[in-house]
């Protein structure tokens, strides 16, 4: 029985990771993503062939330093990473957003492709570097956030991890 077990397992495992042809490629700021964008918000789309994204599994955004952002289960779905918005008069300690000297936060970022039932990573895309401004500014001298169709777009409030800013 263990070893039927085991079998079962191994043959569940090798069918949820895709085809041996899938590739995937990580878009930021693209063009070709749908929409117009507003200020501060971060588009991504994955380009990926040979693996259905909410059959086979999800794509997930990634990030150097920093770890895993989210994963996305629609096929076509954009995701947008949008700064928080600091209140006037926060400490920095008391928020997750970094604040340095005013300068640049530079995070690279790349889009997993994985499995279900497991999570298993088939496929990780080759890199791509975005830089944010270190601290947004404070709420009242902010533009109001663009809104999108949430059928298309996914917007997920991120910030970037104080080692990678610097002055």
């Amino acid at each position: 029985d263990a070893y039927a077990a085991a079998l079962r397992f191994a043959l569940t495992r090798a069918l949820c990771l895709g085809r041996a042809t899938t590739r995937v490629a990580l878009r930021a700021g693209s063009p070709s993503v749908a929409g117009v964008f507003g200020p501060g918000d971060v588009p991504f789309e994955a380009v990926v062939e040979g693996f259905v994204v909410g059959r086979d599994g999800s794509w997930c955004l990634v990030a150097d330093p920093g770890g895993l952002v989210t994963c996305v289960l629609q096929p076509g779905l954009t995701l947008v990473l949008r700064r928080p918005v600091v209140a006037r008069g926060e400490e920095a300690a008391a928020t997750t957003t970094p604040t340095t000297t005013g300068g640049r936060c530079s995070v690279r970022f790349h889009a997993e492709l994985r499995s279900n039932i497991y999570a298993d990573v088939l496929l990780a895309s080759d890199p791509v570097t975005v830089d944010f401004d270190d601290a947004p500014p404070p709420d009242d001298a902010s533009p109001a956030p663009t809104t999108y169709p949430r059928a298309e777009v996914l917007v997920w409030t991120y910030a970037p991890p104080r080692a990678s800013c610097r002055a």
